[in-house]
């Protein structure tokens, strides 16, 4: 893999780690349109919106680390033992991968917020 396609595939990652990092400043901050975990529940009150990015924080937090040290070990991998040709096609499937699983969180977090909420 070519050293352009592992700084793309840490991308995903590093951006994860920094808003779950900043995640508790934007729920003790108001609630707004702008930034943060935004959702028909987690807007309904001020409580839920706590709740909601504070989770969405964590969830972010975790997913971004696993996810960095995955990148870091598949891409480091495909550097060594795959021809340039094949390390386009492990960067891509690395960031779909990256992508789903953070498509995944999303119904897990409104669940929460259902349980809690409603």
């Amino acid at each position: 893999m070519e050293w352009a396609f592992l700084s793309i595939d840490l991308i995903i990652p590093l951006v994860l780690i920094a808003f779950g990092l900043s995640a508790k400043k934007v729920a003790l901050g108001r609630i707004n349109f702008w930034i943060g975990y935004r959702s028909a529940r987690s807007v309904a009150s001020r409580e839920a919106w706590e709740f909601a990015n504070l989770l969405a924080g964590k969830v972010m937090l975790w997913e971004g680390l696993s996810q960095l040290v995955l990148s870091l070990l598949f891409g480091i991998l495909a550097l060594i033992l795959c021809p340039v040709e094949v390390q386009g096609s492990v960067c891509t499937a690395l960031t779909l991968l990256q992508t789903i699983s953070l498509i995944i969180a999303i119904p897990s977090i409104e669940k929460q917020l259902q349980q809690k909420f409603d």
